[in-house]
């Protein structure tokens, strides 16, 4: 099973952009106080190889991305039972093991972001 996104949900008061290097089908404004649903569940991304991706930088060309106006992270399925989150300002991976499943994604009011399953 993988990771997919069914809402995107803003919570603050600034705009946000997500977007899939893969498919241009995936790219969305989300306005501040907005829900947007997509339509169809986003798939996460998955590097090339496990490891690929261990950095904001190193995920940038292939993973899922969101820019929320105080951050921007990449997100992907590490193809190993975990999704994986990295910003930008931050520059650090968090992990989120054994999540497999339906998602939202939600910016809150500091533009931070977490995934909700559904």
């Amino acid at each position: 099973m993988a990771y997919h996104i069914q809402l995107f949900v803003n919570n603050s008061k600034g705009y946000a952009v997500t977007a899939n290097p893969k498919t241009d089908r995936d790219t969305y404004f989300v306005r501040g106080g907005e829900k947007k649903s997509p339509g169809h569940n986003v798939e996460l991304n998955k590097p090339p190889n496990a490891n690929d991706w261990h950095s904001f930088s190193s995920a940038f060309d292939g993973a899922n991305y969101i820019y929320t106006g105080t951050d921007a992270y990449c997100f992907w399925d590490s193809g190993d039972s975990e999704l994986m989150v990295a910003s930008y300002n931050g520059g650090t991976v968090g992990r989120h093991p054994n999540s497999k499943g339906t998602f939202n994604l939600v910016i809150d009011a500091n533009g931070s972001i977490s995934f909700v399953r559904v």
